[in-house]
C-alpha cells in the first residue's frame, strides 16, 4: 500500500500552533489549496513519525526574580498524525469529531508554568536557590537583613499533566481554536482555558502569519505555582494568595521554504501576565517576550 498524505493534518497542525507555547518554534509550511501529494511540502504523511530540529538565535524572557531566561538556540520537534491519534511534541490527542465545519478533539498536555522554574539541576526553582529581599519590614517596624526565601523554605512546584477537550475550525485564511483543561494529576487540582484566533497569508513559497487570544488560569493553579504559603515566607511579610487571572498574548512569525529539509523561520510573541501573577513576590516582570530567528531541518 502506498503512502498516504493529508492537507487535513496539516490544517489541524496550523491551528494547534496558535497558542504560545514553551520551546515551540512554529514551522508554517505552505500548501497547496486542493490535492495533497508527497511533493507538496504542506501535506503531512499519515501515519508517519516527522523529526525536526531548529537551529537558531531567540529566547524566551523569565518573568520570574533573579532568574535567566530561557535560551532558544537548538529545539528538537517531533510530531505524528494517525487517522485519529497525534502527538505534537509533548501534547498527545484523539480526535472525536471531524467534520467540515469543526474539528473536536480529546487532548493530554503539560502545563506550561513549570518551565519557568527549570534549571539546570531540576530541583532548583531560581538562579542560586535563592531570591532576596532587602527593603522590607516586618510588621514590629524591625528592618530585614539579608531576608531570604531559600529554596528549602517553598515547596516544589511539580509539573502538572492538564487533560480535556479542544474545539477548532476556521473559515477560509482565518482559524480559531480553544482548549478547557483541567489537572489530571492532582497536582494542583486547577483549570485552563486557552483561547486563540489566527490568519496566514501564502505567498509563493512564504508564509506570514498572525495569531492572538489568552489563556485563563484557575485560582488553584497560580496560587500552587505563584503563591507563598504563610509557612514559605517565614518571618517575612511576603505571604500571597494569587486570585484567577487572564493572560492575553499576541504573535507573529514568518517562514520561507528553501527545499523539502531546510526552512527559514522567525517568531515573535508577547505575552501580557495577569496581575494574579505579577503581583506575586516571586515576579518582577509583567510579561513574556519570545522571539527567535534560525532555520528549521527535516530529517
Amino acid at each position: 500500500m502506498g503512502k498516504r498524505w493529508s492537507v487535513k493534518a496539516w490544517s489541524q497542525r496550523l491551528i494547534r500552533r496558535l497558542t504560545p507555547a514553551l520551546l515551540v518554534i512554529c514551522s508554517l509550511q505552505v500548501s497547496a489549496d486542493t490535492g495533497c501529494t508527497a511533493d507538496d511540502p504542506g501535506c503531512i504523511a499519515v501515519g508517519e513519525w516527522e523529526f525536526k530540529l531548529a537551529l537558531g538565535v531567540g529566547k524566551r524572557t523569565n518573568p520570574l526574580a533573579d532568574s535567566s531566561d530561557i535560551p532558544l538556540v537548538l529545539v528538537p520537534q517531533v510530531s505524528y498524525y494517525g487517522e485519529r491519534f497525534f502527538i505534537e511534541n509533548l501534547e498527545f490527542g484523539y480526535t472525536i469529531i471531524d467534520s467540515e465545519q469543526f474539528m473536536l478533539n480529546a487532548i493530554f498536555t503539560p502545563g506550561r508554568d513549570r518551565g519557568f522554574f527549570l534549571r539546570e539541576d531540576i530541583n532548583n526553582f531560581f538562579v542560586d536557590g535563592a531570591i532576596e529581599f532587602t527593603s522590607s519590614i516586618l510588621p514590629n517596624d524591625e528592618p530585614v537583613k539579608d531576608e531570604t526565601l531559600d529554596i528549602d523554605d517553598l515547596h516544589k512546584r511539580r509539573l502538572a499533566g492538564l487533560a480535556g477537550i479542544e474545539l477548532s475550525s476556521g473559515w477560509k485564511n482565518l482559524h480559531w481554536q480553544v482548549q478547557l483543561l483541567q489537572d489530571l494529576t492532582k497536582v494542583h487540582q486547577g483549570k485552563e482555558v486557552r483561547f486563540a484566533l489566527g490568519s496566514q497569508q501564502i505567498f509563493n513559497d512564504q508564509a506570514f502569519s498572525a495569531s492572538a487570544g489568552f489563556t485563563w488560569k484557575s485560582e488553584s493553579l497560580l496560587n500552587y505555582y505563584y503563591g507563598v504559603t504563610a509557612d514559605e515566607a517565614g518571618k517575612t511579610p511576603f505571604a500571597y494568595e494569587a486570585n484567577s487571572g487572564f493572560n492575553p498574548f499576541v504573535r507573529l512569525a514568518w517562514n520561507k521554504t528553501l527545499n523539502r529539509r531546510w526552512q527559514l523561520s522567525s517568531s515573535v510573541q508577547y505575552e501580557q501576565l495577569s496581575s494574579a501573577i505579577s503581583n506575586s513576590p516571586l515576579v518582577e516582570e509583567d510579561y513574556v517576550l519570545q522571539f527567535f530567528v534560525g532555520g528549521i531541518y527535516h530529517f
